[in-house]
């Protein structure tokens, strides 16, 4: 069953009052992928970590780039660390104690951390949060019941995986997934990205931002015949080729903080392709600008866009940018933008968390300890 990230698990609360009450608590987060990789992972557990560390909890992040990396074939902006480093990881685990687990990514480090917790009978969250079957089909021919199969068994041994929708939930338990799931929506920082004046121009501007890769499906973007300039930002494997074929359009490169976010307010329509993401924290972005979105009816546009006046969904891509245009609010935009705060996606992050305490050294890798959920604030 998907719970909502408000609705209590009966028998499993801590006695902490309010979630931002982190002092004493050590919290792990395993991931393959970190900074300098730029995507939504990275930007929603550095921000997360961010937030957790102002609240007081001690985080520690294993990531790729703690031990020797290696380039991905074909993805020239990921790295990934191979799993001989298992027992470097047991050992950094044994001397952290920490008192919740989390597993972000289902690779090497992600997978090692899992091991690591069976072995001790400790309890662990995970994250899906990629739709693999449709991306992987683009760079290798894996089976749909492949792939599910292997994440279904990396996934079988969570206490909670997290979700970026209600809708991703439901199609993990259609494809097998037994384990509870809670939903662990992204955020926005609202201060830096808000509405502006938009410059002086002859053509409306269309704009993408994220990574340029064969799995974000940015040809029907740049194939649609509008009257608008396209503007991408960002960095990938397909770049080289893009601007080679669309040499119209503008690549500006990575952009970050006021300089991304006066990228985003100059824009009039903001262009999310992909039919496979299962959020978009892009979309949050440019909506709190008062930016509408144009996208596909798939899992993340579909969950976020769910009021008139903030963009369009449909199959042709050309007709909803056009439409976007015409038939957006601005101040919508930004209103449904301020859902997704920062604070309010760490809250459900840290209530999705199972807490255990911590084991002693010396302590028998077989004994399970009690574990606690934190309970999500009313306010």
């Amino acid at each position: 069953m998907l719970r909502s990230a408000r609705e209590p698990v009966a028998g499993r609360r801590m006695e902490s009052p309010s979630v931002e009450d982190g002092a004493g608590k050590t919290i792990v987060i395993a991931t393959d992928t970190w900074h300098p990789q730029v995507n939504g992972v990275v930007r929603q557990l550095k921000k997360t970590v961010e937030i957790l560390e102002r609240w007081q909890y001690r985080v520690e992040v294993i990531h790729p780039y703690l031990f020797r990396s290696y380039r991905i074939p074909g993805f020239n902006d990921l790295d990934i660390t191979p799993g001989h480093n298992r027992f470097r990881i047991n050992a950094m685990l044994s001397r952290l104690l920490p008192c919740a687990i989390h597993v972000a990514t289902e690779g090497p480090l992600g997978l090692a951390v899992t091991r690591f917790c069976k072995g001790r009978k400790r309890p662990f969250t995970s994250w899906h949060h990629t739709d693999y079957p449709e991306t992987l089909q683009l760079h290798m021919p894996l089976p749909d019941w492949f792939v599910y199969g292997y994440m279904r068994w990396f996934h079988k041994c969570s206490s909670t995986i997290m979700v970026n929708t209600r809708r991703m939930g439901r199609k993990l338990h259609e494809n097998g997934f037994q384990s509870p799931m809670r939903v662990w929506s992204g955020g926005v920082d609202t201060e830096l990205f808000h509405p502006r004046p938009k410059p002086p121009r002859a053509r409306k501007m269309a704009l993408y931002v994220g990574r340029i890769a064969k799995e974000k499906n940015l040809e029907h973007f740049l194939d649609c015949c509008g009257e608008y300039d396209k503007v991408l930002v960002g960095e990938g494997a397909h770049r080289a080729e893009l601007q080679h074929r669309y040499p119209q359009a503008k690549f500006l490169g990575v952009l970050s903080g006021e300089d991304l976010a006066q990228v985003y307010a100059a824009a009039d329509v903001f262009v999310f392709p992909s039919v496979t993401d299962t959020f978009g924290l892009v979309l949050i972005e440019a909506l709190a600008c008062g930016v509408p979105v144009a996208a596909y009816p798939v899992q993340g546009p579909a969950d976020i866009l769910d009021r008139d006046g903030v963009g369009c969904l449909g199959h042709d891509l050309e007709v909803c940018i056009e439409r976007a245009l015409r038939e957006h609010d601005p101040a919508e935009c930004r209103k449904l933008a301020l859902d997704y705060s920062w604070e309010n996606s760490t809250r459900m992050f840290v209530n999705n968390l199972v807490f255990a305490p911590p084991l002693e050294p010396s302590a028998a890798a077989g004994r399970q300890p009690q574990s606690q959920r934190v309970p999500m604030p009313t306010h």
